[in-house]
């Protein structure tokens, strides 16, 4: 079984299977290990509050919930907290319908796609790199998430594990320009959020291949290394003309954590631009929903509940609180079962009710294919269309990304 422990509860002979934060960000080698001295214990607790044990592999502790107990509990909470933020502040509505803008917002990210592979390929070759293609991409992005924030939204999931860090540039575009809009900034400074964080993660082209792309795990040495990335990021912007100051804070906070945790200045609560704890918020949904080599994706929805539960050690709680709220309890991707036995994948979200996303239906109450997948609003049908659980998608053979490019295809040829 697994459980949830307290740090002040571990003990030798127990079995580690989890962190409470990403991996890479505790300092250890090995995400799955047997705890052999008080000196791991130790190390433990100065990353983390709790952890996740293997009963079946390591000693028990009786006072413990199991991991699934523990899940419920968070999950309600989220809910709760979500549905009440959105009633006291309802969300802007959208100027264009999504299936008007899906056609605009994949022209741009096409457009982001060639620009962020062009400006990695130029700083590993040891050029300066110019600003100006950035800038129009990113433009281009903010005015279609300042017409409809999904339909970019919906675009992140068209991921690719062999082009991590393009695609990732790009999510994390997507996601501080959501995150902004729904905050309320201005195009201007959503523009310089946005090009801060396309351009977030070129130090990674100074980072050594071996070491970026190294199928194992990183040792404490290379862990190192790796973690000057941002600041090679910030070097390279601070170079390059006509990118802005806000950008490039950027660059260089996309690893600080609310509790000084974090790399490579080890900021802590008010020393961190609210720009540089959005994109940490950003850039860490991505990378845990995203497949890599040292780890499978979360799916969307336990992606957030994670990130809801490090509220307050790694991200400031209520920005977190608010990035739920923009990018839904029930993300893109998300896999549902409905009332009626239906199960359909999230598409959109609908900011006035979240427990009522754009769906697309791909199986029926008598577990047939809907070929292709129909689209159901469900805000549109009054009591009948309640979601009734989130769904494991290999439980029913479903693959989210498989089926939104599926369906991206059929409306704008991705």
């Amino acid at each position: 079984m697994i459980k949830k422990v307290s740090v002040q509860d571990l003990k030798e002979g127990m079995y580690v299977c989890d962190f409470d934060r990403p991996w890479l960000e505790t300092g250890f080698l090995f995400h799955h290990f047997l705890i052999k001295t008080d000196k791991q214990i130790e190390k433990i607790r100065r990353y983390c509050s709790h952890v996740y044990i293997d009963t079946d592999k390591g000693e028990d502790v009786m006072t413990a919930v199991s991991a699934g107990e523990a899940d419920k509990k968070i999950e309600q909470e989220m809910k709760e907290t979500i549905q009440q933020t959105l009633i006291r502040e309802p969300s802007p509505e959208d100027k264009i319908n999504f299936d008007i803008e899906i056609k605009e917002a994949k022209k741009a990210y096409t457009q982001s796609k060639e620009v962020i592979k062009n400006v990695m390929h130029d700083v590993r070759m040891g050029r300066i790199i110019s600003s100006g293609d950035a800038k129009k991409a990113v433009n281009n992005m903010t005015d279609s998430i300042m017409r409809n924030r999904d339909a970019l939204l919906c675009l992140t999931q068209l991921k690719s594990k062999d082009e991590y860090t393009s695609f990732h540039s790009i999510n994390v575009c997507i996601l501080c320009l959501a995150f902004g809009r729904h905050m309320g900034y201005s195009e201007i400074e959503l523009k310089s959020l946005g090009i801060g964080a396309l351009l977030h993660d070129t130090g990674k082209m100074k980072i050594p291949q071996e070491i970026l792309n190294k199928p194992g795990n990183l040792t404490d040495n290379e862990f190192e290394i790796m973690k000057k990335h941002p600041v090679y990021s910030a070097e390279i912007l601070g170079k390059t003309a006509g990118i802005p100051q806000k950008s490039i804070v950027v660059a260089i906070q996309h690893h600080e954590r609310h509790n000084g945790t974090g790399y490579p200045n080890g900021l802590k609560g008010e020393q961190i631009d609210v720009f540089g704890s959005l994109s940490s918020i950003a850039d860490v949904y991505d990378a845990i929903t995203s497949n890599r080599v040292y780890h499978n994706a979360l799916l969307p929805h336990e992606a957030l509940k994670r990130m809801y539960e490090w509220g307050e050690k790694d991200f400031h709680k209520g920005l977190i609180e608010q990035f739920i709220k923009c990018v839904g309890i029930y993300p893109p991707g998300t896999v549902i079962k409905l009332q009626t036995g239906e199960i359909g994948i999230v598409i959109s979200v609908n900011r006035a009710n979240v427990l009522k996303p754009r769906v697309a239906v791909v199986i029926d109450s008598q577990n047939k294919r809907y070929t292709p997948p129909k689209t159901l609003d469900m805000s549109k049908g009054g009591g009948n269309w309640n979601i009734k659980e989130i769904i494991e998608p290999t439980s029913c053979g479903i693959n989210p990304q498989e089926i939104m490019k599926g369906l991206l295809v059929d409306q704008i040829g991705v």
